[in-house]
């Protein structure tokens, strides 16, 4: 089984891939590292990390599209986390691999942007890429403010696909509720 922990940065996601880790011994593949390889080893293909997740999200689609069948095909359980899965693209792995796939999506639409600021910069220490810590505040408050409205536009995508969504308010206690929804027996 595939499980895909995915939605806006800096929700969890990576969090809750390593607790799975611990817990569960089930490997996990960050989508950074195929967007990083792309970006550094194949100059040609023009892929930009700091372009909008969505763009990206959509150049490495073939790529991931690719990794999860390899997996799938040599029996492997793997969590694979990162902001790279459109719920369009979520549909068509589901449809591809019925019953061999699981996403949940995470983001914080109803965050207080403030609170929310403060949060991911308390946890930037131990975060693997806190590439947002050389932003001056500003660009740090309109970063925060963008991902809250990412997050409102990721939850009404996964409504019209019928994909899990959990709304992060704490992720230490909100991480139980995505552990129910990918390992839920279905």
């Amino acid at each position: 089984m595939i499980y895909v922990i995915t939605g806006v940065a800096k929700a969890g996601k990576t969090f809750v891939s390593r607790r799975i880790l611990r817990e569960k011994a089930i490997s996990v593949f960050s989508t950074d590292y195929l967007m990083m390889t792309l970006a550094i080893g194949d100059p040609e293909h023009r892929l930009d990390p700091d372009a909008d997740d969505k763009i990206v999200s959509k150049a490495l689609e073939p790529y991931l599209y690719g990794l999860i069948q390899t997996m799938i095909d040599n029996g492997f359980d793997q969590i694979i986390e990162g902001v790279h899965f459109l719920p369009t693209f979520a549909d068509r792995l589901m449809k591809a691999f019925p019953g061999k796939i699981r996403f949940v999506y995470l983001g914080y639409r109803l965050a207080d942007p403030g609170a929310k600021m403060k949060e991911i910069l308390t946890h930037a220490k131990d975060m693997e890429n806190a590439w947002f810590l050389t932003y001056p505040p500003k660009e740090m408050q309109k970063l925060v403010r963008y991902l809250i409205d990412e997050s409102e536009r990721i939850k009404l995508e996964t409504e019209l696909y019928g994909l899990p969504y959990v709304e992060i308010t704490d992720i230490v206690k909100d991480a139980d509720l995505i552990l129910e929804r990918l390992f839920a027996v279905r």
